[in-house]
């Protein structure tokens, strides 16, 4: 009998603190660890560590093995490691200290057993803490087939797989977890996606990217292929078996480890949801490792009846009017797409919990930095990745009677991207006290258009919110 896949997970989250002796909490926070001991260092990164100590020391006193991980080498896997992740961008204004966490597991076999000790750690860190996940937390889960890599037939099926169906899993994730920054879209930022693209001026459809990616090829060229510029930030990371494949000793860089890691669930402290997701990318992982190619080839079919996937808020509309819904929130759901591998719980968990996403619109960027006052006279320069997401439908776009000659459709484009420049940096200096831009937004002079507003985030499938408040 083969032994189980393994697992690894990596939470990501804020937790509340108070750093200053003479400062108060902004709110009650009634059994929840908010002060944590001081260590005999000094600097301005000492709280940070204080507060993976602690952390380190509850899971220890539970019972559960752990050290602190600061920095990112090979890393001791046989331990749950804490330590932190800048990424994690914590809300301004609310009176607390956020901490960034990083939370990882060590090695696991796919077992319930294993499964329960994520579910009562899960729960220890939120019976302890007052913590946040914010939308740029996320929860990473490695997939590995113990101490060996995967053979070349397994990740060629695994990456044709997720190509094929990535609009199904899109589903599973809400808005901002779709191509973003740090889970980037197969189909949208590949290699091969990005250069079919360039030769041929338009997406592939999704049979001919399965019919590219099932060519002959080496493990390391296939990885390559499936995986965007920094093949780490890929919503499906292959370069650990990238890595392994290519000569380099398991664990003998932070890279080097066998395995295939998923990194578009948000973040959350929810058990029942990580153990569903570990679960269901377990669950196609095993299904790539041992479906025959006839039945590979028959689900693959189902392909030919998607005619369009989400891509922009700006057209989506009009397709869905003109083409009726995709294919992933119709004929053939992930609902459809688990119960067909197999994967009957992970059916049952995601059946009422997938979303109806409007992918934003991608602005680009004409400007790295703006420059702003604030309230108390100060001049800074800040970055335009850290200014408000803008998510606007342009009439110009999405309404092909309004659809001008191209000199007059290059003018509007040229006035969106001066109006979204201004948007930007207006709500950048009343988000720090300073005056509003003198420019009417409103005017007539700019396309027409309308703002979509991002719903808030879901609460935790145990009943808490982002905030670890019962609800």
């Amino acid at each position: 009998m083969s032994q189980p896949l393994t697992f690894g997970i990596e939470f990501e989250f804020l937790i509340a603190s108070i750093i200053s002796p003479k400062d108060s909490p902004p709110e009650p926070a009634p059994g929840k660890v908010i002060r944590f001991p001081r260590s005999d260092g000094n600097g301005a990164s000492i709280p940070r560590f204080d507060t993976h100590r602690h952390i380190v020391s509850i899971l220890q006193s539970a019972s559960f093995p752990a050290a602190q991980k600061e920095g990112r080498g090979a890393g001791d896997y046989t331990r749950w490691g804490v330590t932190g992740d800048s990424t994690v961008e914590a809300p301004e204004g609310t009176g607390w200290d956020w901490i960034d966490v990083e939370v990882v597991s060590p090695i696991f076999q796919l077992t319930q057993e294993n499964l329960e000790t994520v579910r009562k750690v899960c729960a220890l860190l939120r019976k302890t803490y007052k913590y946040h996940t914010p939308r740029s937390s996320g929860l990473h889960v490695h997939i590995g087939d113990g101490d060996a890599n995967f053979s070349f037939e397994t990740i060629q099926n695994l990456i044709t797989f997720l190509w094929a169906f990535e609009p199904q899993l899109n589903t599973l994730h809400p808005i901002w977890r779709i191509d973003s920054t740090y889970c980037l879209s197969m189909r949208n930022k590949s290699a091969f996606a990005e250069r079919w693209y360039h030769d041929h001026g338009e997406r592939p459809l999704p049979l001919e990217g399965v019919l590219e990616l099932m060519k002959p090829r080496t493990m390391e060229v296939m990885c390559d292929e499936a995986s965007p510029q920094i093949a780490k930030y890929g919503a499906y990371n292959f370069l650990g078996v990238k890595s392994i494949a290519g000569g380099r000793k398991i664990g003998s860089t932070a890279f080097a480890k066998p395995t295939v890691e998923f990194r578009q669930h948000m973040g959350t402290l929810s058990g029942e949801a990580a153990i569903a997701w570990i679960k269901t990318v377990g669950g196609i992982v095993q299904f790539a490792k041992n479906v025959d190619p006839i039945t590979l080839h028959n689900l693959l079919s189902v392909l030919q009846y998607e005619t369009w996937e989400k891509l922009g808020a700006n057209r989506d509309p009009q397709k869905e009017k003109d083409l009726g819904p995709t294919l992933a929130e119709s004929r053939f759901t992930a609902v459809d797409l688990f119960q067909y591998i197999g994967l009957t719980e992970s059916a049952e968990y995601y059946r009422d919990k997938m979303y109806d996403n409007d992918t934003p619109v991608f602005v680009p960027d004409e400007l790295t930095t703006v420059t702003v006052e604030d309230k108390n006279g100060g001049i800074k320069d800040i970055p335009i990745a850290e200014l408000p997401v803008l998510l606007r439908s342009w009439d110009y776009e999405t309404n092909s009677r309004l659809q001008p000659d191209p000199a007059e459709y290059a003018r509007k484009q040229q006035r969106r991207k001066l109006w979204e420049a201004w948007k930007r940096l207006d709500n950048t200096m009343q988000a720090r006290g300073s005056d509003r831009m003198p420019v009417d937004l409103e005017s007539k002079f700019w396309p027409s258009g309308q703002m979509t507003i991002l719903p808030p985030p879901p609460p935790d499938d145990d009943g808490f919110d982002e905030f670890g408040v019962k609800v």
